[in-house]
């Protein structure tokens, strides 16, 4: 208990939250100019409609790949000393769980962008490997926040508002692909045949995004101390 004390007190934890925005800034900032000048094999603008978000990263197609792949590394690197400082203030088993979960969901993000869509199996794996971690994250972190003593709330309830809906876009997302032919296992933008006008697996993908960013947001705003 005393080594965790003094972890809340080292300035990277205690001021945890700016990380989480800072990262979110980065890779919303390298998402956009990559839209913004994106083109397809098909001549087609980039649409969250019926385009994943991975394929701004794809070299070859995506005109500013690199910058949307290493924004994604930075993200990665600037979510763990939020989901550590977070694990670190909460404290308890569940949030140790949720910091676990949280770290591979960190490392993944980051792999997403070493391995663009160009490397599909590498990719895909980075992939599925967050959107599960990234589940058990908001989930555990949700449990820690809401069993904190009354009186010692590090962390305002109300930020499970959040917490709910995080859970709720991934769970949506892992479920419906899940049911789709083949399943997760054969789930990936790089069997694209025909892209339709509005493709609901994309769209639920571009929901976890908006869950994730407005939970990291959220929870960082809540803290109390």
């Amino acid at each position: 208990m005393k080594r965790i004390e003094r972890a809340r007190e080292l300035p990277p934890l205690k001021q945890f939250h700016w990380f989480g925005i800072a990262g979110s800034i980065l890779m919303l900032a390298g998402i956009v100019v990559s839209m913004l000048t994106y083109v397809g094999t098909e001549g087609e603008r980039f649409s969250p409609l019926n385009h994943f978000i991975s394929e701004l990263g794809h070299v070859g197609v995506s005109r500013l790949a690199g910058v949307f792949n290493v924004g994604l590394v930075a993200a990665g690197i600037l979510y763990l000393p939020f989901t550590l400082g977070l694990g670190a203030v909460l404290g308890g088993w569940w949030a140790a769980a949720g910091t676990l979960a949280g770290v591979v969901a960190d490392v993944a993000v980051a792999c997403v962008g070493v391995f663009p869509m160009n490397n599909l199996p590498p990719h895909y794996a980075a992939a599925m490997t967050y959107f599960r971690s990234g589940l058990l994250t908001v989930l555990l972190f949700g449990v820690a926040i809401q069993r904190q003593r009354t009186g010692h709330e590090e962390i305002d309830r109300r930020a499970n508002i959040a917490s709910l809906a995080a859970v709720l876009a991934y769970a949506v997302f892992l479920v419906w692909i899940e049911i789709q032919p083949g399943g997760a296992s054969d789930f990936h933008a790089g069997l694209i045949v025909a892209r339709p006008t509005l493709w609901p697996s994309a769209i639920l993908e571009w929901s976890i995004l908006s869950a994730m960013v407005a939970w990291f947001v959220v929870v960082g705003a809540c803290r109390r101390r």
